[in-house]
């Protein structure tokens, strides 16, 4: 009787610890065993990312970048991007929560980072400049430019460059979810893969293979 009634005691201050901290119980979800394991999923996967975040941007100052971090970590982006994409992967946003600027040595190469989304970084180039530049390309065929517009609704543009000429990161949203690819001008949407994720291109970017 007295093991029942401790056990009873100990759930009771599980469930109080998790609503506590994820904000839902049992009663008013039936899926706290999946919300939960989410939530800690996402924490370790955070504490992974905050160390190959933190030696990325350790490398960056270390070789010249300039980084300018953010005195806040709070993200928001205008209408237009939320809606455009709705689910900016998570290691991507972490990153935007801690640099507002991080550009190359040369100044050729930049992180497209949270003011340039919102079109307030003062910017010769706005973050999707290469769209644009497609779109213009395809002046007078509606049906192409639907399929560039359709393109890039997949592909989100997180690192611009114009060193060898027009050049581009993005993040696979849609075929295969959170892999890096680059494209290059003329046909900006002709890309091809050279990350599986975000971590794999922070490795190749500090092992100076781009």
């Amino acid at each position: 009787m007295l093991i029942e009634l401790y056990s009873e005691k100990l759930n009771f201050i599980w469930k109080y610890i998790e609503k506590e901290k994820y904000g839902v119980s049992e009663s008013e979800t039936g899926k706290l065993g999946r919300v939960t394991t989410t939530q800690k999923n996402s924490e370790i996967k955070g504490i992974n990312m905050n160390k190959k975040l933190n030696d990325f941007i350790e490398w960056a100052e270390n070789s010249g970048w300039s980084v300018k971090k953010k005195e806040s970590s709070f993200l928001n982006f205008n209408k237009e991007i939320k809606e455009r994409y709705s689910s900016i992967p998570y290691e991507y946003q972490e990153l935007l929560k801690v640099v507002e600027e991080l550009v190359s040595p040369d100044e050729k190469t930049w992180f497209i980072c949270e003011s340039d989304y919102n079109s307030e970084s003062g910017s010769a180039f706005k973050w999707n400049e290469f769209e644009m530049i497609s779109l213009e390309a395809a002046e007078g065929d509606i049906e192409w430019q639907q399929e560039i517009i359709s393109w890039w609704d997949k592909y989100l543009p997180i690192v611009m460059s114009v060193k060898d000429g027009y050049s581009f990161f993005a993040i696979d949203l849609y075929n295969e979810k959170g892999a890096i690819v680059e494209g290059r001008e003329p046909e900006f949407e002709e890309t091809k893969k050279v990350a599986n994720d975000l971590n794999a291109f922070f490795d190749l970017m500090m092992n100076n293979k781009y």
